[in-house]
């Protein structure tokens, strides 16, 4: 017997990106968890550095999917004026 494997969700295929979208990524990372890191005003030290990693990758995550469209937006421009 054939032991057959269905995926309802097939695995995801790493996909490449540029140098260039790789930074806007990463500066669009950086302006959001500094956006995410408003509101840390009176918390405590230990609390600031738990929220800060938090914030941190949650600020990846949203820019290396999209995340507000900034990476998008600075890859076009640069490669209109061809930097």
């Amino acid at each position: 017997m054939i032991n057959m494997v269905h995926y309802s969700n097939p695995p995801q295929v790493a996909r490449e990106i540029s140098k260039e979208q790789k930074v806007a990524q990463d500066f669009e990372a950086i302006f959001l968890r500094q956006i995410l890191n408003e509101n840390m005003i009176e918390d405590s030290e230990q609390m600031k550095t738990i929220k800060n990693m938090y914030n941190a990758e949650i600020s990846k995550g949203m820019a290396s999917s999209g995340g507000f469209g900034l990476a998008g937006m600075m890859v076009e421009q640069w490669r209109k004026n061809g930097d």
